[in-house]
């Protein structure tokens, strides 16, 4: 009653109807706002249906999968004919490690009148159950073959029970509990599947020998699930088989192979079970390790699965060290809180006889769902022979060490835009008409994408790499910049002892908003990167061989020429 008469209250209080207000801030991207005015429209329309499907839309746009499936089920209580929100209901069930149930919404949707519902239905329904299937089989013939595995007749049972088949789950159960009595945490699940069968008494007899000789926390259970009371005396008890050590065989398969096999078909937990003792059983496993930091990732467990992906990435193996390190950096990415990060780039220009360096460190604090990024930066562009004449190229080597403030917003997949303000300090001194320090203000658009095995991949294949970037310089007569660098080509494998060579051929086109010459050219021609044995992760030397042409020759410059270029990426992130 107390409830009621507060959520009557917030509705009363609140200055407009919650709900426009959420849809209001739905239509201006204001997730978080959104999702606020969502939570105080539940209580003012407890029987609406549409704003809850609606919410659990928002959610899932802000990355919150769990919350949005427990909206989609109440959305789904309140109107069970709408076959959208069950589909919807059904996929987050699966993501979010509750694949029986998914498997029931699926089946039930075999069976809409939505021709398309029913299709999507059919084939998440067979991705469900054919492992179930298959899983099943697989261990009826393991038993086959070694009839005294009471693992086996366990793993039997639980697939049986994800399938529905309370039955042949009740059997095994049984049958693993009487070769393995010591385990009274199978009479709990041996009441749990009778009592789904139907069969009332035996459910109540297990839970009673579970409460009469199970652990304290088995016995607690018991008595829970008994409701409260205790069982009196001459209560009838489940007969308990003698233990038989000899019937302790080693398990069928590996902890490992059942984790690996039981993440594949997104049993999550199942799978965090087994890796965790594959793991105790060798903690130097980097496979292992990597495999708990994706189920942990799976489970919205982001700590503990970068903690995981922590240790996989500083192992031995040439295989799993570069894809966790990977998984590392992607998920570390979309953690909140402050992210520190260095680029370097030393090269040589055969155009300019010259050699430049480029480099930025960032610090910047990420602020959740929000898609703006405050940061504080210091970039350096320098060459080696501006001391000696100041040269026309000033855009190439800005000779400057910038400190600057700035935000960064992501406005879609793979893009973000950007703009800082700071200070220019020249390391060569005072200059004429310059003096020692300017203001420097920029901005800019950056979108990058990569297919196919880029480098770092274990293994060998065709990629494409493009980045396009547009740049606005103060400092640079408010003149802007637009870059287009593509690479096709062949990444080959990774070696034993980590070398591995990326050959292809790029293309690449440069204009700006003035006009000038210099500023505007396109260019191609092949290049390779390189990673070698000792070298730090994140580090590559690149070399390229280039032909450019000007697409603004002006005076009696040559409008082609030959660019090689040799350099070294190397970047770092904490």
């Amino acid at each position: 009653m107390l409830f009621l008469l507060l959520s009557d209250a917030s509705c009363a209080l609140w200055p407009a109807d919650p709900a426009t207000a959420a849809y209001a801030a739905l239509r201006e991207n204001r997730l978080d706002a959104a999702v606020a005015a969502f939570h105080l429209a539940l209580p003012c329309n407890p029987a609406n249906a549409r704003i809850r499907k609606d919410f659990a839309y928002a959610l899932l746009r802000t990355g919150d999968r769990l919350a949005a499936r427990r909206q989609f089920e109440d959305a789904l209580r309140l109107d069970p004919l709408d076959d959208s929100t069950a589909l919807e209901c059904a996929f987050l069930s699966f993501e979010t490690g509750q694949p029986r149930q998914a498997r029931l919404l699926f089946l039930r949707l075999k069976d809409s009148v939505d021709p398309q519902v029913r299709a999507k239905a059919d084939r998440a329904f067979e991705d469900i159950d054919e492992p179930l299937r298959t899983g099943i089989t697989r261990w009826q013939e393991a038993l086959r073959r070694a009839p005294g595995q009471w693992s086996a007749h366990e793993e039997l049972a639980r697939l049986a029970e994800k399938r529905d088949e309370p039955a042949l789950a009740a059997e095994h159960f049984e049958e693993a509990w009487r070769r393995r009595p010591g385990n009274t945490d199978l009479l709990l699940d041996l009441a749990r599947v009778w009592k789904e069968k139907g069969d009332a008494s035996k459910a109540r007899s297990a839970l009673v020998t579970a409460w009469r000789t199970g652990s304290p926390r088995v016995a607690e259970s018991a008595r829970e699930q008994l409701g409260g009371s205790l069982p009196t005396a001459t209560e009838t008890a489940l007969a308990t088989p003698p233990s038989s050590p000899q019937q302790d065989d080693s398990p069928v398969f590996e902890a490992k192979e059942m984790g690996a096999r039981s993440l594949e078909n997104s049993y999550l937990n199942d799978a965090l079970k087994y890796l965790t003792q594959a793991y105790q059983q060798n903690p130097k496993d980097a496979e292992v390790l990597y495999q708990l930091g994706v189920t942990n990732n799976m489970l919205h467990r982001d700590t503990e699965a970068l903690q995981w992906f922590a240790l996989a990435r500083r192992s031995d193996d040439a295989e799993v060290a570069p894809k966790a390190a990977q998984a590392y950096s992607a998920l570390r990415a979309t953690r909140p809180g402050l992210h520190v990060s260095a680029w370097f780039v030393p090269l040589y220009s055969s155009r300019w006889n010259d050699a430049f360096l480029y480099s930025q460190a960032t610090a910047e604090y990420r602020l959740g769902h929000s898609i703006f990024t405050p940061y504080v930066s210091l970039r350096f562009l320098g060459d080696t022979r501006s001391g000696v004449k100041f040269n026309a190229y000033t855009y190439l080597s800005e000779t400057n060490f910038i400190g600057a403030v700035g935000l960064k917003a992501r406005l879609f997949p793979h893009a973000y835009g950007w703009f800082e303000a700071g200070e220019a300090v020249s390391y060569l001194g005072r200059r004429p008409n310059l003096g020692l320090a300017t203001p420097d203000y920029r901005g800019g658009l950056s979108w990058s994408k990569g297919w196919g095995r880029l480098f770092g991949s274990p293994e060998g294949g065709w990629f494409t790499e493009t980045a396009l970037d547009g740049i606005y310089l103060h400092r640079q007569q408010d003149d802007l910049f637009l870059y287009s660098q593509t690479q096709f080509g062949y990444t080959l494998p990774k070696d034993e002892r980590g070398h591995q060579l990326m050959a292809y051929w790029n293309f690449n086109f440069t204009a700006d908003r003035l006009g000038a010459s210099w500023a505007n050219f396109a260019e191609f021609g092949p290049g390779i990167r390189v990673q070698l044995p000792g070298m730090p992760r994140g580090m590559v030397l690149r070399y390229d061989i280039l032909y450019g042409k000007y697409t603004m020759p002006a005076g009696s410059r040559n409008p082609g020429y030959w660019d090689v270029r040799t350099g070294l990426w190397y970047a770092l992130s904490h």
